[in-house]
């Protein structure tokens, strides 16, 4: 692999150009099949040659890969050492991905012409992908030798020593460079980072330095010195040099950051805290600097919520109306559990710019959080207003409409939203669960049943999807034995649950299997269901169909604590006795 310089393509005007020069040779052509004896071309045969370059080079550029290699042959028919026809060769079959037989071209074309640094830069590149290293370094180091004056090979071959762990050899030719050309950053810092990995500190502090010395404006490499006396825990010396830095140039806010960072490191995290501030208020720090190092630092345990608040009310006071430090607020609140004051500022957001989509789904999964169905209806009906194609808006707005109890209005909107393209089968298994909610409570039940149905065909182990529909059926002991099934299926996800507990037990109650119903509602109130009123109400008529009247009163008595709203069960209690067709439904 040729590392640095991305010179391999060669354009057709190159290769007619060295035509003359690549073809008609005297030199030997090792292992070429029925070989010739050397011969002076013709004048013909050398017009000949380049009248199927050129149209070889033609046929390449339009993409006819197989006429390109019939023109190439051709020229190689008339001169078998005929360099730039077999590099083009070459260079094709390595297209037809057959490497290897690309290498074997190419290393009989660089002793045709060992002279010509591209034949060199393509063998090289073939020997590294196909990870015969040492043959790409030798290649490499020959580039260098016979084109001493091209730095930018020099810089290749330090590369590729440096990446295959040859740091003495990368080190000479970096000082070759260097004794060329003087004192380079690159060069420099290459040499560093080298005595750094070999642990040769007076080397690393030599070449950095040369930067500084040479380049005495540039404090980035003075922070370079810094930061490697930090890690050599030399702190004195280090803090030294921040300050010295701070003195020279108080107009680099940036300076603070450094500070910061050592600060951090020798566990004075409240001086990195104090150069923190200083950063957000120096009037030479962009405003996308400062909240990149917001952002970075925030997260960070040694940083504590009250300071990371802090520094972004700084930002806020200094940018009040940039829309960037607003959504960083937001963000920041919402992370921090405090949702009114992240729905406040992303409101504030859209207010000022309604294009971000992001901000709307914000906006709207934060009406939700706060159970504001009311305004989760009225926002998504405006953000659809912006982006009617989202699918996810219609949900929005369907969940609004059905907790608002406007459930043709959800029924009707949820059904448009799968209209759209919806890429996520879980998004889609939630449409048709509050569409069948929504049928259900409209008491259209086969259209409910339905949906739901759609919904476990797209996630067939969603739990809730499981419950809810076995309790709808046996509610109105409809399906009870596919009621049963679905049930079991969910007890069987999450055998712990209460609230599937108790359907369990309240299905088998209405298939008339008391006994059982019997052991999984007490399972249930195990489990932690007594603190449910409806649970608790289902043990009293559980109890009641096994005979324990006594018991069952004591039970609805319970469940009234718990809720006495409900009239039914005071009718119960009153009477001692279970209802006819008493309903059920569950809060």
């Amino acid at each position: 692999m040729f590392y640095k310089l991305n010179i391999l393509p060669i354009f057709a005007f190159i290769c007619i150009f060295v035509f003359f020069s690549a073809c008609g040779t005297k030199k030997q052509l090792a292992k070429l099949p029925k070989k010739e004896p050397d011969k002076e071309l013709s004048m013909v045969e050398k017009l000949k040659i380049q009248e199927y370059l050129i149209d070889g080079s033609k046929q390449k550029m339009l993409g006819n890969t197989d006429k390109a290699i019939a023109y190439f042959t051709k020229a190689v028919d008339i001169d078998k050492n005929c360099s730039a026809a077999l590099y083009e060769i070459a260079r094709l079959t390595y297209l037809y991905q057959d490497i290897n037989g690309a290498i074997e071209l190419m290393e009989k074309v660089v002793k045709i012409d060992e002279k010509n640094q591209w034949y060199h830069i393509f063998l090289a590149d073939l020997y590294f992908k196909v990870k015969r290293l040492d043959e790409g370094i030798r290649v490499s180091e020959k580039l260098v030798e016979l084109f001493p004056e091209k730095t930018d090979y020099k810089y290749n071959l330090a590369n590729i020593y440096i990446q295959h762990n040859k740091n003495q050899k990368a080190l000479k030719v970096l000082q070759m460079i260097e004794d060329e050309i003087g004192v380079t950053e690159v060069v420099s810092l290459s040499k560093s980072r080298i005595y750094m990995e070999l642990d040769i500190e007076d080397k690393v502090y030599t070449e950095l330095n040369k930067l500084i010395n040479s380049f005495p404006d540039e404090y980035k490499y003075q922070g370079m010195l810094a930061e490697y006396y930090t890690t050599k825990k030399k702190f004195d010396k280090a803090y030294n040099l921040y300050q010295e830095m701070l003195k020279a140039s108080p107009d680099n806010g940036l300076l603070h950051y450094s500070f910061a960072n050592f600060y951090k490191i020798t566990g004075k995290y409240e001086k990195a805290y104090e150069e923190l501030k200083k950063i957000m208020n120096h009037y030479n720090v962009d405003i996308q600097t400062k909240a990149r190092i917001w952002i970075q630092n925030s997260s960070q345990t040694w940083l504590d919520e009250t300071q990371s608040e802090e520094l972004l009310a700084i930002l806020s006071k200094q940018y009040p109306a940039d829309l960037t430090i607003k959504t960083l607020e937001a963000d920041f609140y919402l992370n921090q559990g405090k949702f009114e004051k992240a729905r406040t500022i992303f409101l504030e957001v859209l207010e000022k710019d309604k294009s971000s989509f992001i901000v709307w789904e914000q906006v709207l999964n934060l009406h939700m959080q706060l159970n504001d169905y009311k305004k989760l209806l009225h926002d998504s009906d405006r953000a659809l207003e912006y982006f009617p194609n989202q699918p996810v808006l219609y949900f929005f707005k369907g969940i609004g409409a059905y907790y608002t109890e406007q459930y043709a209005l959800s029924v009707k909107t949820l059904e448009e939203g799968l209209d759209l393209f919806i890429s996520s089968k879980k998004l889609e298994a939630q449409f048709f669960i509050f569409i069948g909610e929504a049928y259900n409570k409209l008491k259209k039940y086969e259209k409910s049943n339905s949906a739901f149905d759609k919904a476990l065909d797209l996630e067939p182990n969603n739990k809730p999807i499981l419950n809810n529909y076995s309790y709808y059926l046996s509610l109105r002991s409809d399906s009870l034995n596919k009621a049963l099934g679905l049930i079991q299926r969910c007890v069987y996800l999450e055998p712990e649950n209460p609230t599937y507990l108790d359907t369990y037990a309240w299905v088998l109650y209405k298939l008339k299997r008391y006994e059982e119903a019997l052991i999984h509602i007490e399972k249930a109130i195990r489990s932690g269901g007594g603190g449910n009123a409806t649970i608790v109400e289902h043990f009293g008529d559980i109890l009641f169909q096994n005979k324990k009247q006594k018991q069952a009163l004591e039970q609805w008595k319970k469940s009234y604590e718990l809720d006495d709203s409900n009239d039914e069960l005071k009718q119960k209690i009153k009477l001692k006795k279970l209802l006819n067709d008493a309903k059920k439904s569950k809060p």
